[in-house]
């Protein structure tokens, strides 16, 4: 019982002793502001690469703007916890950089004085400018770029491959561009070649966002390290297969399976050029530089093969054709034409013929020398089954155009004063030149579309260009 008392009057002395203590602290009460934000529109559409600006509206009781911190950022359901900050500054003006998608706009305002903060939300619209265009691939400096023209509302985005992918490099070295859209079970893409240590990559054409690096788009995973040394791509149309040729060598896929990677090399004894001779409807013919002979994938064994020779070899023997390929251009159908020339350049040809690379049949109509305005010092080619049987070509910056029916024609245009053609192609009635300009100061590449027409004799109408951008274009592809 003592025990129980002396414990009482313990505890009641502390009492008496915490009791006594004097308390100096500051009691402060701030009050806390109502901030508004108002004249925000529910939606906010833009395309990429374009200005995003608002200037919002701010009432407050009594803090000062110099009072408080400003943030906007934006999310969607794949950024939420990594949300892109696009501006720490009152009234927001930057370019949006975004994948297109619907995103959550926020503007964030917080008092210094107190740290409460306040959220106004919005949903911002990034619509994709990449619907029906030009895919664009250029070399700067050694690297690659990859730029789209929507040719509907003639904005040109540059760079649209590191806009999709957050500034990354697009590559080295660029061969070509190719774009197919969704068929069956084969998803639409484009291929963005390089003949460097990626070997290019795989795009996704709505977003521009890179799916893989080629590298990685093998069924037997690729094991060289170093360069890939991609030479060409040979597109599908709307055939069965597609093909990458590496050092002569072809990869190929069952696009009408939905094979989105490349097979190891085809068996046979060759080394393809990056000429060939593509059908459209079913498999491309290809042309072999180290037997100066013509190939077809006439089967699935994984192979090329021999045309069988068939009854026209007096004019053009596919097995032994002896000349080097120059240019390959498809008339209609499985009738196509080719330029080639003998060992010493000398002479150059033109052979018509009919190729069924499925059938495996070969069939040749002619077989003359070329006697055209300059044909020896021709650089590039360009053909369509559009413009039939014409064959367009450039030495400098001229253009000349050659009837292969009529056996006739000359000088057609010249794409600019002292301009040095890089890339030459015929996309229906339309001839897509790249060119440099040496008269423009820094970058001094671009190019220029021109409408072919027959009507009153065969003319050229200039459509668009762009220049400035690149050191010079390599390729250029449509999108639709």
């Amino acid at each position: 019982m003592k025990i129980k008392i002396s414990f009482v009057l313990c505890a009641c002395w502390l009492l008496l002793q915490t009791a006594c203590v004097k308390d100096n602290s500051v009691v402060q009460v701030r009050p806390v502001d109502s901030i508004r934000v108002t004249g925000l529109a529910d939606v906010y559409s833009v395309s990429i690469d374009e200005q995003l600006a608002i200037k919002p509206a701010i009432t407050s009781g009594f803090t000062p703007e110099s009072n408080m911190e400003f943030l906007w950022y934006a999310y969607n359901n794949q950024s939420v916890f990594v949300a892109d900050t696009l501006s720490k500054s009152r009234d927001l003006a930057v370019p949006v950089t975004m994948s297109p998608g619907n995103y959550t706009l926020v503007f964030r305002i917080t008092d210094k004085t107190t740290g409460v903060f306040y959220k106004t939300l919005t949903t911002l619209s990034v619509v994709n400018d990449y619907t029906t265009g030009l895919l664009v691939l250029t070399e700067t400096g050694g690297e690659a770029g990859l730029h789209f023209l929507n040719t509907v509302s003639g904005k040109f985005i540059e760079d649209a491959y590191g806009k999709g992918n957050g500034g990354e490099d697009a590559g080295k070295a660029p061969v070509c561009v190719a774009y197919h859209p969704q068929a069956s079970a084969m998803p639409a893409e484009i291929l963005m070649l390089c003949a460097d240590e990626r070997g290019g990559v795989v795009i996704n054409p709505v977003t521009f966002k890179k799916e893989r690096d080629i590298r990685n788009a093998f069924i037997v995973p690729w094991q060289a390290a170093g360069v890939i040394n991609v030479q060409t791509y040979v597109p599908r149309a709307s055939g069965l297969q597609d093909y990458l040729v590496i050092d002569g060598q072809a990869h190929n896929r069952a696009t009408n399976a939905g094979e989105v990677l490349f097979r190891p090399p085809m068996l046979g004894d060759y080394s393809l050029s990056t000429v060939y001779f593509n059908e459209g409807a079913s498999r491309s013919s290809f042309y072999d530089n180290k037997n100066m002979r013509f190939l077809c994938h006439n089967n699935t064994s994984g192979s090329l093969n021999p045309f069988l020779a068939g009854t026209t070899t007096s004019i053009i023997d596919p097995n032994a054709v002896g000349l080097k390929v120059v240019y390959g251009g498809r008339v209609s159908g499985n009738e196509h034409i080719g330029v080639f020339e003998n060992a010493d350049k000398s002479v150059r040809y033109l052979l018509r013929f009919l190729a069924n690379g499925l059938a495996q049949t070969f069939t040749a109509k002619e077989k003359f020398v070329i006697a055209a305005d300059k044909i020896l010092q021709a650089e590039k080619f360009a053909s369509s089954s559009t413009l039939q049987n014409y064959l367009l070509y450039n030495v400098g910056s001229d253009i000349y155009a050659y009837n292969s029916l009529s056996r006739s024609g000359g000088w057609l245009m010249n794409a600019g004063t002292a301009f040095t053609i890089t890339f030459l192609k015929m996309n229906g009635s339309e001839l897509q030149v790249g060119y440099v300009n040496p008269a423009l100061p820094g970058k001094k590449g671009g190019f220029a579309t021109y409408e072919i027409s027959t009507l009153g004799g065969l003319n050229a109408r200039l459509t668009r260009s762009r220049e400035g951008f690149c050191d010079r274009v390599v390729d250029i592809t449509n999108k639709q």
